[in-house]
């Protein structure tokens, strides 16, 4: 009786030990904030029990567009349609070399949401107001209903796609002014609108600061969009599978 205890505690051990020797199945992922702040790092705990895991490789859409195309990733990620991530790398100089290979798959819808100081008494923006607020038309939010003080416009230095979206569907392609507070990211935004009662800005879905607050405007929506080089992988599949299901609880929609 004890042989056969002592026996069955070995083959348990050799399970658990086996078990603990088998290695994550990596996934390599170039993407930026938006897909790391919202999708990825609310998943990376759960998705160890599916012995998957994601490196990323930060880059803007057309850098990841890149990184795809040159092997260095397994799978690129943007908050865009693949049309409009298409568009923003010509526009930015890159030539996809195989559009017709590529494949995407859309994760979720996020919104983007225009942020001011929780001091400004301006509750609502029409899509004409932003338009001339951000090309630097209109500068003062006295103008749009506000107190007689100077509108301070914060924007990214690093592109993204809530930036790409705002500009194709409020902007209409119209530039954004030059005389900007500037930021790294779309996620150092809500910082500094927080710390300028003038401040405007851009924003994706986030428990923002108690001295910012969301302006009613126009629905600004986008896809959350992943992409291969061809059919997903088994491991890639893997993971797709996971998001539109089990994973769809812990994403940040």
């Amino acid at each position: 009786m004890k042989r056969s205890v002592v026996i069955f505690v070995s083959m348990v051990v050799f399970v658990l030990s086996f078990v603990l020797c088998v290695s994550a199945e990596e996934i390599v992922v170039s993407t930026g904030t938006t897909f790391i702040n919202n999708v990825f790092d609310p998943v990376k705990e759960p998705l160890k029990a599916h012995n998957l895991s994601v490196k990323i490789l930060v880059a803007n859409p057309t850098d990841a567009l890149k990184n795809l195309e040159e092997g260095k990733a397994e799978v690129a990620g943007a908050s865009l349609s693949l049309e409009e991530w298409l568009k923003a790398a010509n526009k930015a100089g890159y030539q996809v070399k195989d559009s017709n290979s590529l494949v995407p798959f859309k994760v979720t819808e996020e919104d983007t949401f225009i942020i001011v100081n929780s001091a400004n008494p301006v509750a609502s923006l029409s899509k004409d107001q932003l338009k001339d607020i951000f090309s630097g038309k209109i500068q003062n939010w006295s103008e749009v209903g506000g107190k007689d003080m100077p509108i301070i416009v914060v924007w990214p230095k690093l592109s993204s796609g809530a930036m790409t979206t705002f500009s194709n569907q409020i902007m209409d392609g119209m530039a954004i002014t030059k005389d900007v507070l500037d930021v790294v990211s779309i996620k150092d935004v809500s910082n500094m609108v927080a710390s300028n009662p003038e401040a405007i800005s851009i924003a994706n879905p986030e428990k923002f600061p108690e001295k910012v607050k969301v302006v009613q405007t126009p629905k600004i929506s986008r896809p959350l969009t992943l992409l291969t080089k061809g059919k997903a992988s088994a491991k890639v599949q893997k993971l797709y599978d996971f998001l539109k299901g089990e994973g769809q609880k812990y994403i940040k929609h």
